[in-house]
């Protein structure tokens, strides 16, 4: 299966939002309780979504196929504090989602090395829930390397703990 990678419209909002929360559902079943997986609804993310994606400095792409979008990224400032004095251009992957009928195909692989092609010469960096393995090796075999710097993802007044990975991007 061949994708196409292009910027997100407003037009696409709908799509990125049930595909995150199908993909939120689906990835974080065994790390986040379903009682709070549960609470999300595409619906309710779609004021949070069209504002990524008509924002100047927030970056939004999709995946599609004859079939329709089936994947999103999402890139953008990186607020972390101790990365402030980074020489690099920095940016922050804050989420690379498919539909999870479509994973394990190489789509993910597929859309990023597209986006890599935009992206050299910057310093990439990233945060994955701690347990999210299937994440880990992802972004490893792509060149990716733990930071050793942890955090807690905060969801619904439950924290989960979290590793940064980043990538000069060459």
């Amino acid at each position: 299966m061949k994708i196409n990678v292009r910027e997100a419209r407003s037009s696409d909002v709908a799509a990125i939002t049930e595909i995150f929360v199908a993909s939120w559902q689906s990835t974080y079943a065994d790390i986040i309780p379903g009682s709070l997986l549960n609470t999300m609804t595409p619906e309710s993310l779609v004021a949070e979504w069209t504002e990524k994606v008509d924002a100047d400095q927030e970056l939004v792409y999709v995946a599609e196929t004859e079939e329709g979008i089936i994947g999103f990224a999402h890139l953008g400032q990186n607020l972390d504090e101790d990365l402030k004095e980074e020489k690099l251009d920095l940016v922050e992957l804050h989420a690379l989602y498919f539909h999870p009928s479509s994973v394990n195909q190489g789509l993910g692989s597929e859309m990023w090395g597209i986006l890599e092609e935009g992206l050299i010469g910057k310093l990439v960096v990233l945060w994955t829930l701690e347990e999210n393995r299937p994440a880990h090796h992802f972004y490893i075999k792509h060149g990716f390397e733990q930071d050793l710097v942890e955090g807690k993802f905060h969801f619904r007044d439950q924290s989960f703990p979290k590793l940064r990975y980043r990538k000069l991007i060459s």
